[in-house]
């Protein structure tokens, strides 16, 4: 039902029919990027956190080669990351892991965009099932995702100049 549920929340925007249903899974990161022929980093995976004050829960949005940085999220949530459980992830956004987005969420939560998904024009966020995605650019992902702000909270993905370093190569080809 979730996949029907994002798709209902994109008709709003008459994006509705952008929403891709693939044909075979898209649940973590590698496969995404394989079933959307893609690079991984483009994948704009959605994690979900115990909340950190008053909230219950928030989402953080980060490229799909982007690792939460413990030490970046205490500086900026006041809190440890301590990931939701996959039945309390359902809970909180109406999503199963795999499919979990910012899009149509169960409840009102906070959701913040990580700085590293800004190397690109595009990326592709889930979109409520674990064979689903959507192509957005950065802009629209922060719009339709109903964002409170960017974060730096991530680590270990390539900078624009990593790109540019091989621009050429064919390894990795979308820098902004």
């Amino acid at each position: 039902m979730s996949l029907e549920d994002v798709k209902a929340y994109f008709k709003q925007w008459d994006r509705e029919e952008d929403v891709r249903v693939l044909p075979s899974s898209s649940a973590t990161v590698e496969l995404a990027a394989e079933a959307l022929d893609t690079e991984p980093e483009r994948i704009a995976k959605t994690l979900a956190f115990r909340g950190t004050g008053e909230e219950e829960a928030l989402l953080v949005v980060a490229a799909g080669d982007a690792k939460i940085d413990n030490k970046k999220f205490r500086q900026t949530f006041g809190g440890k990351a301590r990931m939701l459980s996959p039945e309390e992830t359902l809970e909180h956004t109406g999503h199963a892991v795999g499919g979990v987005c910012p899009f149509g969420l169960k409840k009102d939560l906070p959701v913040y965009m990580d700085v590293s998904l800004k190397r690109f024009t595009t990326v592709f966020p889930a979109c409520g099932s674990g064979n689903s995605a959507i192509e957005l650019t950065c802009e629209e992902l922060y719009t339709y995702g109903k964002a409170e702000k960017w974060v730096d909270v991530c680590k270990g993905w390539k900078t624009v100049e990593d790109y540019q370093q091989v621009a050429g190569t064919g390894v990795l080809s979308d820098p902004q």
